[in-house]
Order: structure tokens, then sequence, then C-alpha cells
């Protein structure tokens, strides 16, 4: 009786754990929840439509469009080769274990959702449909996204993105997880609209890496709020240009021992609208750097407001560590930190110079707080004529 049970049960687990990939063949019109549609990739009916721990293969062999009639629940998907459309249709659609992969053709018609341990690549494919995506692993290789897309890391890996991929709509890239995320490693990005980049885990996030050319249409907003050693860089290397038209906030409110915003580590960023520097971490040491290196150059065409507000051990901004900015707006800083280590530095190193072209406001609010220095190192600015 106990050797008929356990069978019993290894044979329901195996069901369960059982998956198949199933291959799109328009052989009885174009809806997704018609039997004849799906094949084992040898044109040999399947005998049903995919399940929810099924890979379904969008492939060359059939690129006739496919219409989503059903709630889709599928374990995998991978588009490669196909240059149809597939419509949602409105209905719900989720890829809930395996990998997902989206190398070419369209898909319209609703919400896209992404929720894996596994990999997810955009590689080609063009989306009207909006895109929610969460996966252990991403690739941001050079698709279109014509409507909102969120994207989220949350895997140990290590991912380098090559760029080349437009986006549309307003879009959110966050990295939650121990493994680093770098973007736009050799072609730029363009932004259409709004754009949130955030690092919430471990590791580190770099948004502009290497590449000329990134474009951001709206507004940008830059967090730092990840955990034990973690940090943002922005414009990582020498080659990286950042344009933004709208506003810039930089936050860093990040927790653990360290951490750290660099918004332009190198090259050149240009800001359109204003830029909000708040620096307001938990963690034991808390920075944020504006303009890194002697080989970064910030221009800065709006009003720049600069707060300070952390209170652990250190809790430092830096306008100008060793590279250069030019504040063609106001410039108003305020250090309300009571950390130990409470500066803001302005032009910090002997290398660093900026241009001040607009009134300077300065205001230390807490007694505690280390105060607001100009040139700690050697570094120097020339404020404009008539102004104060």
């Amino acid at each position: 009786m106990k050797n008929n049970i356990l069978i019993i049960a290894l044979l329901l687990l195996t069901s369960l754990a059982y998956s198949a990939d199933y291959y799109w063949s328009a052989n009885s019109g174009n809806n997704w929840n018609t039997i004849a549609n799906w094949t084992d990739g040898g044109g040999v009916p399947i005998g049903s439509t995919p399940g929810n721990t099924d890979v379904v293969h969008f492939t060359n062999t059939d690129n006739s469009n496919c219409t989503v009639d059903v709630n889709v629940n599928i374990g995998g998907l991978i588009v490669d080769g196909y240059t149809g459309t597939i419509n949602i249709n409105g209905y719900s659609f989720q890829v809930t274990s395996g990998d997902a992969t989206f190398n070419t053709g369209t898909i319209t018609g609703g919400t896209l959702t992404i929720n894996t341990t596994g990999i997810a690549t955009y590689a080609g494919t063009s989306f009207g449909a909006i895109v929610n995506s969460v996966s252990g692993r991403l690739y941001l290789n050079g698709s279109t996204f014509n409507a909102v897309a969120t994207f989220e890391k949350n895997g140990a890996g290590n991912d380098n993105c090559s760029g080349n991929n437009t986006f549309s709509a307003n879009t959110t890239i966050k990295n939650s997880g121990s493994g680093y995320l770098r973007l736009e490693n050799t072609n730029p990005d363009t932004f259409n609209a709004d754009l949130v980049v955030e690092n919430s885990g471990t590791s580190y996030t770099i948004f502009s890496n290497a590449a000329a050319g990134t474009t951001v249409a709206g507004n940008l907003a830059v967090t730092n709020s990840g955990s034990s050693d973690s940090f943002i860089h922005v414009n990582y290397t020498n080659t990286a240009t950042l344009s933004v038209t709208g506003n810039v906030v930089v936050n860093n409110t990040g927790l653990g021992t360290q951490s750290r915003n660099h918004f332009g580590l190198r090259g050149t960023i240009t800001i359109g609208g204003d830029l909000t520097v708040n620096n307001n971490a938990t963690a034991t040491t808390g920075r944020t750097y504006i303009s890194y290196y002697d080989n970064c150059n910030i221009i800065i065409n709006g009003n720049t407001i600069v707060n300070n507000d952390g209170s652990t051990t250190t809790s430092q901004i830096q306008l100008g560590h060793s590279g250069d900015i030019t504040f063609n707006g106001t410039l108003t800083i305020k250090n309300n930190s009571s950390a130990s280590n409470s500066q803001i530095y302005l032009n910090y190193l002997s290398a660093s110079h900026s241009d001040y072209n607009d009134n300077i406001t300065v205001e230390s609010t807490d007694a505690n707080c280390d105060g607001i220095r100009f040139g700690e190192n050697g570094g120097s600015g020339t404020l404009a004529a008539t102004k104060t």
C-alpha cells in the first residue's frame, strides 16, 4: 500500500514538473487558444495549448500573426526569427518561470508581464504592449518600447546591456539584485519620456556606461536605495555622453555600510532643466559626488538645489571632486546634516573648476553640521559679474 502511494506521489510530482516546447503554427486561424495551432517544432500537432510550465516558441517557420483569446500563463517565451505580430488583445499574459527572449517580431495590445528567476532578453522585438518585467537577469540589447516599460533585475548574475533601445513612454529600470547591471555598454539608448533608474540591491548600477549619445527627453531620477556597499555610476567611461532635456533628481537613501552616488564619473552630461541633489542615506557612510574625475564636465542650464540631510557617521556631498561644472542657473545649498562628518564641498581638488553664472545661496541649519566649503584642496570657481 505504501509503495502504491509513493508511486502515485512520484507520478504527480513528475506531471507537475513536466514542461514541453510549443511552436506557433497557424494551421487553423490565428487564435492562441486553438489546439491545432501548436506543434512540437517538427510540424507534429502537440494536442493541447501551452500551460503554465511550458516554453512557447515563435520562429520563422510560421510568421502568421497570433491573436490571444484567453488569459495566458506560461513558463517561458522565445520570439526569435518571427516577423509577425502577437496581439495580447487585452488579456492577461504572463511568463512565470523560465527565460523570456525577444529578438524579433512585434507584441501589441495589452500588458506583457514577465515574473521569473530566469533571463529576460530584449534584443529586437518591437513592443506596443505595456511591459512589466521582473527577472533574475536582464539584457536590454536593442528593442523598441512604444508604451510604458518597467524592468527589474533581482538576481546574482552580472549583466551588461549593449543598448540601442528606444523607449517612447515613461520607463523604470531597477536593480534589486546582488549582481551589477550596466546599461549602454556599446550603443546609446533613446528615452523619449521620463526615466527612473534605481539601485536597491547590494551591488551597483551603471547608467550611461560607455556609449556616446544617450538622451532623455523628459525628466531623469537616479536613486541609490541599496544596502551593504551599494552605488550608482552615471557616465562611467570617458566616451560616455548623456543629454537630459528635462529636470534631474539625484537621491541617495541607501542603508548598510556605504551608499554612494556618482553622477558624472567621466565624460559629458548636459542638463536642460533643474538639478536637485538629495543626500539622505541611513548607511554608515553616505556620499554623493557630482562630476568626479578631472575628465568629467557637467553643464546645468536650469537651477540647482543641493540638500545634505544624513544623520549617521558620514554624510557628504561634493560638487566637483576633480571634475568641472557649469551652473547657468541659481545654486542653493543647504546642509541640514547632523552626521559626525557632514561637509558639502565645492571644487574639492585642484583639478576641479566651476563657473557660477547666477546667484549662490548657502545655508547651514543644523548646529552640528560641518559646513559648506569652497576649494578645500585647491579647487577653483568663477562667479559671474554682478552675481552674489
